[in-house]
């Protein structure tokens, strides 16, 4: 199981790079095209909705890697009991947190979906379902992480 979600992590970061260099070239042609007088509607809106999609994306595999921001000074001087045990402490702790959170941002794009919920791009609509469901992908992909790095606290991997 933990393979099958590392490689998803994998994937989605992957995912994650691709959508920032499609944001970078949106904004470029975004910028050459307004200063030739012929603006793009809804580059923004849609550079927008990749930025978050990257972020999210990249949670689980930030997680995998040890990437996210700890205490390092203090959490490496302790005896290595102690640092297990506070850093699966800090794991579920998160686990709730984003469960929670994750739990909320599902429901919203639930609702966002029924309702076609969208932004307005000038003239056109963008449907904000998308991007949430892209969040709950991510948080919850993140979540199932976090479990697997509870394991290994505990077990002092």
């Amino acid at each position: 199981m933990e393979k099958i979600i590392t490689a998803i992590n994998r994937g989605l970061a992957e995912c994650s790079g691709y959508f920032l260099m499609a944001v970078m070239l949106m904004v470029s042609a975004d910028v050459t095209l307004r200063n030739l007088g012929h603006p793009v509607f809804g580059i923004m809106e849609t550079a927008t909705f990749l930025v978050v999609a990257s972020v999210y994306f990249g949670l689980g595999n930030c997680e995998r890697s040890g990437q996210h921001v700890r205490i390092a000074v203090l959490l490496d001087r302790l005896p290595s009991p102690l640092r297990r045990g506070l850093k699966a402490i800090g794991c579920l702790a998160t686990l709730i947190v984003m469960a929670v959170a994750t739990y909320a941002c599902a429901l919203s794009a639930l609702d966002s979906f029924e309702t076609n919920e969208a932004v307005m791009a000038n003239t056109t609509p963008l449907y904000v379902w998308p991007v949430k469901a892209v969040m709950v992908l991510g948080m919850a992909t993140y979540c199932l992480q976090v479990v697997f790095s509870i394991i290994h606290a505990i077990r002092g991997k």
